[in-house]
């Protein structure tokens, strides 16, 4: 960030009752009203938000995102369906996708959908964070992190910018990626899934608590 160019043009500010930002202080003293009004007087909020949407999409995801939650509040994977049942939206999602591969749901087997569910179910019972692939299948569940901040630009240039607190966003995601089993055949064990998603789903059929890791 260079600030040296703008502050060497302008005399050091004198007044101590201006902002403590120094940066600040040189263009509210010095600057045009006008100026400094359209330029200070609505500072935007910054935030990473739609490309961390992009990144856990990419690969062909669709995602339900959960409510966002603020730093400082209770951190969970929760995820609301709506009105479907875990076994009506894997059911919708997975039609809409197998069309690019020329099935259906008649044509696929119920057992590699019927796990995909169970794991879908444990998931949102038990908040449980991690990715699984069933046979092309694919489940997977985290908290998304968005990061915010202040920004102030001047013709163009970042001239300061403040942290603000993280917000962050729980997700279900499920993708088909390749032509699923045919109908009537046994689905494999699923598969993939990252170590803390393994653990908390051996956690879940014990029944114990988990603690969710959180996507940066």
């Amino acid at each position: 960030m260079q600030h040296s160019n703008i502050i060497s043009q302008c005399p050091h500010p004198t007044n101590s009752n201006q902002l403590v930002d120094p940066i600040l202080s040189v263009y509210q003293t010095h600057l045009p009203t006008y100026l400094y009004q359209s330029s200070f007087a609505k500072m935007p909020e910054v935030t990473d938000r739609e490309k961390v949407r992009a990144r856990i999409a990419a690969g062909g995801w669709f995602i339900a995102w959960g409510d966002l939650i603020n730093e400082g509040d209770l951190i969970e994977l929760i995820v609301s369906l709506g009105t479907s049942t875990p076994a009506v939206w894997v059911l919708d999602q997975v039609r809409a996708q197998l069309v690019k591969f020329g099935q259906s749901l008649e044509d696929v087997s119920e057992d590699v959908l019927n796990q995909a569910t169970s794991i879908l179910e444990q998931v949102i019972k038990h908040k449980i964070s991690g990715e699984w692939e069933i046979d092309g299948l694919g489940i997977k569940a985290g908290i998304a992190t968005y990061h915010r901040w202040w920004q102030i630009t001047f013709q163009g240039q970042v001239i300061s910018s403040t942290p603000l607190p993280n917000n962050y966003q729980p997700y279900i995601g499920i993708r088909v990626v390749k032509p699923l089993p045919p109908k009537g055949s046994k689905a494999k064990q699923a598969v993939g899934m990252s170590a803390a998603g393994a653990n908390a789903l051996n956690r879940a059929t014990l029944e114990l608590p988990t603690v969710d890791p959180v996507d940066e």
